[in-house]
């Protein structure tokens, strides 16, 4: 399933256009330039953060008027084309946004108060979104070393590949400026998610992973080329030690994935109840919004902080029936002691079984509630109905 997230869709067009970029800017060839603008436009389209592209292009641009001191219209012919073609196909999008919701992005710092859907203003809110552990800490605390590890690779191996790659492009591939301003960029990034989930960080920035896997290969290239000029077989100590990192950063990234990515077979269980004994037109509240959105075939409501922490059977009530949701989905191995964004509370989900003629239980699955929550956990589904003839 990981392996279909919007990030490798961006991180795919994220390449093809900086690469196609450094090919246009260093052959001076219009059509490279022209597919630039094209698949930088669609990775800014996927997510957000392709707009560093544009940026990276802004500063080589400023390079070359400073250093290279090209003929001023010369240079606004090349580096203005893939800003052309990627308004032309940004535009509608903008423009919509616009029209819509009277701002052309919905993301900060731009004002956001009519990208909502709904017009239900929440009473309470959650401190905190998953719990303070794994990949869920701060990148700051997560540390350095450990971030490389988790979002690249064996440090060493890493480190220094890329590191001697930054050196050679500064003395042997300096028409490849470009490819230091987009690592430039990418610390700029950096700086503004201090303060974000390690996870994030990984995703926000993973766009740029070819970028340096692409500096590590030059000084490895180097390494080999040099090797095989004292013997023809010398060099195949680099291709060793290539494969070797590749093949253990792969499997221990296949293991994590393996064990993150399996989901409960109860939940899909569940979802196959919905989708044969509940109407179409349900609203269903619930932590796990996508999973269900997908498999049980149902509109889904987030999980609202004003369910979880009021504790009022009868405001909870009046939310649902403000929001129009119907449906009550609870994970049994999503209920925690901690109030959470991705998470059910004991205490919430004990008040929904206190109350069976305002939340009647339509199914359960897994072990028994009360043995679950001794137990600290288990794989299992509640649905509840939100009785609205009281």
């Amino acid at each position: 399933l990981f392996l279909f997230y919007v990030d490798v869709l961006f991180t795919f067009y994220f390449m093809l256009s900086a690469f196609s970029l450094i090919l246009g800017i260093k052959n001076e060839d219009r059509k490279y330039l022209i597919l630039s603008g094209l698949f930088g436009a669609l990775a800014f389209l996927t997510k957000i953060v392709g707009v560093f592209l544009f940026m990276a292009l802004a500063l080589v641009f400023i390079y070359g008027l400073l250093k290279v001191k090209k003929d001023f219209r010369k240079l606004l012919k090349i580096y203005s084309l893939p800003l052309i073609v990627a308004f032309i196909l940004v535009a509608p999008f903008l423009i919509r946004n616009l029209v819509y919701y009277e701002t052309p992005l919905c993301t900060a710092p731009l004002d956001t108060s009519k990208c909502d859907a709904s017009s239900y203003t929440p009473k309470y809110s959650f401190s905190k979104i998953v719990e303070d552990v794994g990949t869920n800490v701060g990148f700051l605390r997560f540390g350095m070393s450990d971030y490389i590890r988790f979002a690249y690779g064996n440090i060493w191996f890493v480190g220094i590949s890329f590191i001697g790659g930054i050196f050679l492009l500064w003395k042997k591939y300096q028409t490849n400026v470009l490819m230091g301003i987009l690592i430039l960029v990418l610390l700029i990034l950096f700086a503004r998610l201090f303060d974000a989930r390690t996870e994030d960080v990984a995703r926000w920035t993973l766009g740029w992973s070819p970028i340096i896997a692409t500096i590590g290969a030059i000084y490895l290239s180097e390494l080999y080329s040099f090797l095989t000029k004292y013997h023809k077989y010398l060099g195949t100590i680099v291709i060793i030690i290539v494969i070797f990192f590749g093949y253990s950063s792969l499997t221990q990234k296949l293991t994590v994935m393996s064990s993150v990515k399996k989901f409960s077979p109860l939940f899909f269980e569940a979802c196959d109840w919905v989708k044969e004994n509940l109407p179409k037109d349900i609203i269903i509240t619930t932590v796990w919004g996508h999973h269900t959105t997908y498999n049980c075939q149902r509109t889904v409501a987030p999980n609202l902080a004003d369910f979880q922490l009021s504790n009022d059977v009868e405001f909870i009530r009046e939310v649902a029936k403000e929001t129009g949701i119907t449906h009550i989905f609870v994970q049994k191995f999503s209920i925690r002691n901690d109030p959470l964004q991705e998470g059910y509370t004991i205490d919430f989900v004990r008040l929904l079984e206190a109350h069976p003629e305002d939340f009647i239980k339509l199914y359960e699955n897994g072990l028994d509630l009360e043995q679950c929550i001794q137990q600290g956990g288990c794989d299992g589904s509640i649905i509840y109905e939100i009785n609205s003839t009281i």
